[in-house]
């Protein structure tokens, strides 16, 4: 059961991290100039998408795992959508063609806010 406890852990932190990015990051960072904007962003881009993967891919494993060990459906479901609703979304925006273009920008090319 301690596979389940800590699925449900992650599942948590990643909804957690979901939120404040949201909420309270992502207000405060467009408060920024366009040059800051960029650094911060790229920073934090490369940071959330290690993070979001991390978790999305250790909370299936553990999900998984609990539904081998217990034979619940419950565990199986949560693990699917764990994995259903982290990995393609971090795939899909890593590969979005406008992340990539504003990645790829150099930070001296940032206009002046």
């Amino acid at each position: 059961m301690i596979a389940a406890c800590i699925a449900l852990m992650l599942a948590g932190i990643f909804t957690g991290a979901a939120f404040y990015i949201n909420f309270a990051e992502q207000p405060a960072r467009l408060a920024l100039d366009d040059r800051a904007l960029l650094v911060e962003w790229k920073l934090a881009y490369r940071r959330g998408y290690a993070m979001q993967a991390t978790l999305a891919i250790a909370g299936f494993l553990l999900g998984m795992w609990a539904w081998h060990l217990t034979d619940k459906p419950a565990f199986l479901a949560g693990a699917l959508v764990r994995v259903e609703v982290g990995v393609p979304a971090g795939i899909c925006h890593a590969g979005y063609a406008g992340n990539r273009g504003v990645s790829a920008r150099d930070v001296g090319m940032a206009p002046y806010g």
